[in-house]
């Protein structure tokens, strides 16, 4: 006859092995983002997320760069919500360190306008929010970044579709 601990034991084997078969036939990967190194002229007009200097990989590095809005350079964090399977678009955005006007601001997409060997030209879309998470207003703002600072581009895949059916 079998100890307690050996049926303890042999029950929680069963429960592994058993529900192990269908774990791995139902897991997959939830996102709708493409990853991309490089961008060519086939992505204009994509929504993007850039990430700049290093991959940022289950929130593990955090980059900052400047954006530009209006006649200003405001620095920005990554933010990037990445487990390696369920990474949704609309929640990857650029937040800004500083306030303006007591207004935190979010990059919350981008537009891809023009690819080039060395730049790359979007328009930048922008919320601004109150102290208490409020959206305020929004605002588009062109601006370039170096490609050499990009480690690479988030592509909404639902909107590189859309452009792809247009063509």
């Amino acid at each position: 006859m079998m100890k307690v601990e050996e049926r303890i034991l042999a029950f929680i084997s069963f429960l592994i092995f058993s529900s192990w078969p269908t774990e791995v036939c139902i897991a997959q990967d939830g996102s709708n983002i493409r990853y991309v190194d490089r961008l060519d002229r086939t992505y204009v007009g994509d929504l993007i997320h850039i990430d700049f200097y290093k991959r940022s990989f289950h929130e593990m590095t955090v980059d900052t760069v400047f954006v530009k809005i209006g006649d200003r350079r405001i620095k920005f964090l990554e933010h990037r919500q990445d487990n390696g399977y369920n990474n949704w678009f609309d929640q990857q955005f650029l937040v800004s360190t500083e306030e303006v006007d007591g207004l935190s601001m979010r990059v919350t997409k981008s537009k891809v306008n023009k690819v080039t060997s060395d730049s790359i030209f979007v328009t930048n879309y922008i919320d601004y929010y109150d102290g208490k998470k409020n959206l305020v207003k929004s605002q588009l703002s062109d601006d370039q970044y170096p490609t050499k600072i990009i480690a690479e581009f988030l592509v909404s895949e639902k909107s590189h579709k859309q452009m792809r059916n247009k063509e």
